[in-house]
């Protein structure tokens, strides 16, 4: 049996068992956080296992770019951290209250969402529009553009789980964002991990005073400095979207084989 083949079989295995675990309730699409949970690991195993049928080789960066693509990804990683309310709770206006175990839970609930969304979104979607476009920088630009959009837009299904319209609004805006930046970091570098731990540490900051936490979050200085980090790196990121190299388009546009060169 061939690898390909092992992988397809393997893909079908998770869907399947997605399926029957649907079926008895223990998977879930909201609500309960342990059928969410189901949901995004046996889906993200599925999506890896076709991930890994397809044979192109970006899970990590390559041996010899692993320092540049971390100097590259820590404009993002800038964000991430920034969604924790660093000045309030340096300032005492905001402090966890949770501990160590719910810490730990919500942390791995986190990395099961990034886990599955990237490796959706990115890492199948994305890829794949990549592989079908022909092949040019403007073509790949544009695929960054919709697909992000596309990502953004998945988050209004939150409002058939009774979110408000003000609050989902907000998310597709700000997912469309993150996902356009985990996007241009995985072109970049190559890899499928870096969006992945980005956008679970994006959802960990974000969630651990609301969930775990108390106090002010959105204070004038929290604001300010939200703001001008958003700039500074959305401005990073569009040139680099803008100066992404015939190399890249090969390499994602082109033949499952690895190109050979630079990267970034």
């Amino acid at each position: 049996m061939k690898r390909r083949d092992i992988f397809y079989a393997l893909a079908i295995f998770w869907a399947l068992l997605l399926v029957i675990l649907f079926i008895f309730g223990v998977a879930t699409l909201d609500g309960d956080v342990f059928g969410i949970s189901v949901t995004r690991a046996v889906g993200s195993a599925a999506f890896v296992s076709l991930i890994l049928a397809d044979g192109k080789n970006f899970w990590f960066p390559r041996t010899g770019n692993i320092k540049k693509a971390a100097l590259f990804s820590l404009p993002a990683l800038a964000v991430a951290v920034n969604n924790l309310p660093i000045i309030s709770l340096l300032t005492g206006d905001a402090r966890v209250t949770g501990g160590a175990g719910e810490i730990a839970l919500l942390l791995l609930e986190c990395l099961l969402t990034g886990l599955f969304e990237e490796t959706a979104y990115r890492g199948i979607i994305t890829t794949t529009a990549l592989e079908l476009s022909g092949g040019t920088k403007k073509r790949v630009i544009y695929i960054i553009v919709i697909s992000s959009t596309a990502f953004g837009l998945s988050h209004l299904f939150n409002l058939l789980a009774g979110a408000g319209f003000g609050a989902t609004i907000q998310q597709v805006g700000y997912s469309t964002l993150i996902g356009a930046m985990c996007c241009v970091v995985m072109i970049k570098t190559r890899s499928l991990i870096l969006p992945i731990i980005i956008h679970s540490l994006y959802n960990f900051c974000g969630y651990l005073i609301p969930r775990l936490g108390e106090g002010m979050v959105w204070t004038a200085p929290e604001i300010i400095l939200t703001a001008i980090v958003a700039v500074i790196v959305a401005l990073f990121y569009i040139k680099s979207a803008l100066d992404i190299t015939d190399d890249d388009v090969r390499f994602w546009c082109g033949s499952k084989d690895e190109v050979k060169g630079e990267i970034l």
